[in-house]
């Protein structure tokens, strides 16, 4: 019987003085990226910093809606928002080459979003293209226990750039607009032919200035 107590007391012992798991916190500013989105908004998060890789899916967009207009469908007049989030998202996270798996209900969470300036439609026409600045950011958090990789890992990784947003009329809502894809590049400046050419054009101006007040 001592010999039992003192076999649990030197387990407890040790159980109150054993090594905590290694431990990682990483703030990191993505260097490269896309975000590509296909109506009806689904598409993948491509994106790389120093020593991190993030691969993850985008299979809704605001509730369902791409983009987010106030009303749907999309009308002239309307003001429409290229800002998105998604949660626990299929997919894949590397850091110093440990890889992590993204994407079930038991895997570590997950989350991103793009944040932009708002848009208002014009008349109803041609298709026409619109170019907005974005910021985003990416969370990832890995407990560090079985049955996930060994290390507990928290990424709080962030970009900007630019955004391009192809627009055509809706051909199921007559006198919409609808918008049939988004590329948000990261780290990206469009070239100067590429600016948005909306109704007056002081439209990218003011997400330029937009753009440059959130980096500072």
């Amino acid at each position: 019987m001592g010999r039992c107590r003192s076999f649990v007391l030197a387990c407890a012992i040790l159980a109150a003085f054993a090594l905590p798991a290694e431990s990682n916190s990483v703030n990191i500013q993505l260097e490269t990226g896309l975000l590509h989105l296909d109506h009806p908004a689904f598409g993948l998060l491509q994106a790389t910093a120093p020593g991190l890789s993030i691969s993850a899916s985008a299979d809704f967009f605001d509730a369902l809606a791409f983009p987010a207009c106030m009303f749907s469908p999309c009308a002239p007049g309307g003001v429409v928002s290229f800002s998105g989030n998604w949660a626990r998202t299929s997919g894949t996270v590397t850091w110093q080459g440990t890889t992590y798996s993204t994407g079930s209900a038991n895997d570590p969470l997950n989350e991103f979003g793009v944040s932009t300036p708002t848009i208002v439609l014009p008349p109803l026409g041609d298709p026409f293209t619109v170019v907005l600045p974005f910021t985003l950011s990416f969370g990832f958090f890995n407990p560090g226990v079985p049955p996930f990789p060994p290390g507990q890992l928290d990424v709080d990784a962030f970009g900007a750039g630019f955004v391009t947003a192809q627009f055509e009329p809706d051909q199921s809502h007559i006198g919409a607009w609808v918008a049939t894809q988004a590329d948000y590049r990261i780290g990206v400046v469009p070239e100067p032919a590429t600016w948005l050419l909306v109704a007056s054009g002081v439209l990218f101006p003011a997400g330029l200035r937009w753009w440059r007040q959130r980096s500072m």
